[in-house]
């Protein structure tokens, strides 16, 4: 997948074909989805926003997305569960998908590397 973006100090974040680059973000935590949905914004992507992976998993059958960022720790349904259905449905089981969590051991990296995240991001 290649991306482009404008030169302007209002960056743009798409496609090659100029479509612009849509994320699903997945947080329980308010205040941390918020700030996410902020800096999404700023740099010029289409966003949505779900607060567990239940609420993740409808809009995925739903629309489709480019990227998903989810956290791992949420009620209902976790990021791992989720990431495990991402991989296994047709339509998403190519889609990038980021694992932005405070869980830092090796055994929960290895599990999700397991998987099949695209990457991994330790929160502080």
């Amino acid at each position: 997948m290649k991306f482009w973006a404008s030169s302007n100090s209002n960056v743009t974040i798409m496609h090659e074909d100029k479509k612009k680059i849509k994320i699903l973000a997945v947080e329980d935590d308010e205040k941390c989805l918020k700030l996410l949905a902020i800096l999404l914004e700023d740099y010029g992507f289409t966003y949505d926003t779900a607060i567990d992976g239940l609420d993740a998993w409808e809009k995925i059958q739903k629309d489709d997305y480019d990227l998903i960022v989810s956290d791992w720790n949420m009620p209902n349904m976790d990021g791992n569960k989720l990431l495990k259905k991402v991989r296994e449905y047709i339509k998403t089981k190519r889609t990038p998908f980021l694992m932005l969590t405070a869980r830092a051991d090796g055994d929960s990296i290895s599990t999700a590397v397991k998987v099949g995240v695209t990457d991994y991001i330790v929160k502080p």
